[in-house]
């Protein structure tokens, strides 16, 4: 092992230096090490990949698996937090499972705004998204979903969040045509199209008596 690690960096105008994230680092941040056994720092205003434990929390779970084996693990939740996640080109891992569901969950008015959603494939990925709300909300709920095609990309609630999705719902490379492909059916194995940025906001919770106007 080398004495002095290597760092790739850059330095910008001010002659301030700043970390070059690697694919790799995006794609498995619980497996990567700037500095021997050092942590990397989460970057300002932005979220660890949602459903990724850091290690100290993947020890204790596996602490508790082995004090109670006969105890099934509860699975751990992302915590919805404003901010913003980027995302390069070429990147796997990524899902609406992760990216959209922890934020669009418990909804009960969700708008979505689209602009390419008239071609096939983005038409594809809606009705993915469409089916993740429907599996994961309970069975006597209902969700009014609206489609807006105009020049914003974001998805709205009425519970509180704003998600502005830079390239809409269509971030992945184009479909394959092999049957074979795990990308058809799977999305964390489908590669990302080109590097995007989705931000979390926070906006006011709306009142569905005061929005249905009962």
């Amino acid at each position: 092992m080398r004495e002095t690690p290597v760092r790739f960096r850059y330095s910008d105008g001010t002659g301030a230096w700043h970390d070059i994230v690697t694919l790799e680092e995006s794609q498995y941040p619980q497996l990567y090490r700037r500095d021997g056994d050092a942590t990397p720092e989460r970057g300002s205003g932005s979220l660890e990949r949602a459903g990724v434990l850091p290690p100290e929390a993947l020890a204790s779970t596996s602490d508790s698996v082995a004090a109670a084996p006969d105890e099934r693990a509860e699975p751990t939740q992302a915590v919805e937090v404003e901010g913003h996640q980027d995302f390069v080109a070429g990147q796997r891992g990524v899902s609406y499972e992760t990216l959209l569901l922890p934020y669009l969950r418990g909804a009960s008015k969700i708008t979505i705004t689209d602009p390419y959603i008239r071609m096939p494939h983005p038409g594809r990925n809606l009705t993915d998204l469409l089916s993740l709300l429907a599996a994961a909300k309970d069975e006597a709920d209902e969700i009014d979903v609206m489609l807006v095609t105009t020049e914003e990309s974001r998805a709205e609630t009425n519970h509180g969040w704003r998600l502005d999705l830079g390239k809409g719902l269509d971030i992945w490379q184009e479909p394959s045509d092999n049957p074979f492909d795990f990308g058809r059916n799977r999305q964390e194995f489908r590669l990302i199209g080109s590097a995007f940025t989705v931000h979390y906001v926070k906006i006011p919770v709306v009142d569905v008596e005061q929005d249905e106007g009962l």
